[in-house]
């Protein structure tokens, strides 16, 4: 007796996203390889860590940033050397209401976020205070209306005393911008960033330098690295200053540099990655729907920066983190290691 053969099972979401994820980042490149590119400039990398910054940051997280959800472990760190006066709860609302006000400027970006975008109002913000040198300079780049600038101006100037004290406590900062500065020229992180952003197809792109913001972040924390524009913001503990660490700190920024390069990406490219995302896969992990860019950022970000700037560093068991409220909490994490070794092929 023959027997049917088996019907073949439908692959899942996952197993269709891994198959053509390798087709779909090809789309991404300008030469073969990340291997291949090794020549060409490199990407300008400023290392700073402005007292300016490092203020706004810390009033931001008080104030609840873009959410007004104020920042548990930071306001824990504030109150427990400075309780909050009603004086300080107006200021910080003050501050929160032109910060909202700011960020509904214009509706969000329709639809699901696959791709890194040009920055939102609201980051647009932070970018302002970032690349200020005062208060006063900060209103003045943000455009403020007369009465929002002063209040934005006496905002700071109320908490400008007890800020400076609260961050010359952190002295880690100094050491870190140094230390980290030190090592990223030690392994030649510009050239690298320059391959990246080859790899990417945006390196005629990127116009003038990245900026990496030392701010501060509480003991005991691990608050992400984020882009803000050409800003990556560096929360920096005791514990990400440690030279155990730094290889991996650096691979962050890293990381967020590869985002910074797609958002430079070609209108026409961008178009082209997502048409044929959604068209072969639809949204994947609708909570966190840009699974091939994450899968690429770490593959070239974590993964190949780390096994290649820093050979000997001892490797996390997940470079992604395992998302456990997605619909495939482990998409990201495993289309990296499969997107490293194709990357890095050749």
């Amino acid at each position: 007796n023959s027997t049917a053969p088996e019907r073949e099972q439908p692959m899942t979401p996952i197993q269709q996203l891994s198959k053509v994820t390798l087709g779909l980042a090809t789309l991404f490149l300008a030469s073969a390889s990340l291997a291949a590119a090794q020549d060409g400039p490199s990407v300008g990398l400023e290392w700073r860590s402005s007292k300016f910054a490092n203020r706004l940051w810390i009033v931001d997280k008080l104030a609840g940033g873009e959410e007004g959800v104020p920042d548990e472990a930071y306001v824990q760190a504030w109150t427990k050397v400075n309780p909050f006066s009603p004086q300080d709860r107006q200021h910080l609302q003050r501050y929160l209401v032109i910060r909202q006000r700011i960020a509904d400027t214009k509706a969000a970006p329709e639809g699901p976020e696959l791709l890194t975008h040009e920055p939102t109002p609201g980051e647009r913000f932070l970018l302002a205070g970032l690349a200020a040198s005062s208060s006063r300079d900060f209103a003045n780049r943000l455009r403020l209306k007369p009465e929002e600038g002063k209040a934005i101006d006496k905002t700071f100037t109320h908490f400008r005393a007890r800020l400076n004290k609260f961050i010359e406590k952190a002295e880690y900062l100094s050491g870190a911008h140094q230390q980290l500065q030190s090592l990223s020229d030690k392994v030649k992180l510009k050239s690298y960033l320059g391959r990246a952003a080859e790899f990417f197809g945006s390196r005629d792109r990127v116009q003038g330098p990245l900026a990496v913001d030392i701010v501060f972040a509480p003991e005991g924390t691990r608050p992400p690295v984020v882009l803000v524009g050409s800003h990556i913001v560096l929360p920096c503990t005791p514990e990400t200053a440690s030279s155990e660490s730094q290889p991996h700190t650096l691979a962050a920024v890293v990381h967020e540099a590869c985002h910074f390069f797609v958002s430079r990406l070609s209108r026409k490219t961008r178009v082209a990655v997502l048409g044929k995302t959604v068209a072969r896969l639809g949204v994947i992990n609708p909570s966190h729907p840009n699974v091939l860019e994450e899968a690429t950022c770490t593959a070239i970000g974590n993964m190949a920066f780390l096994r290649e700037s820093f050979p000997k560093a001892p490797l996390p068991n997940l470079f992604h983190p395992y998302e456990p409220t997605a619909e495939h909490p482990h998409a990201i994490d495993t289309l990296a290691r499969r997107l490293e070794f194709a990357a890095n092929r050749g």
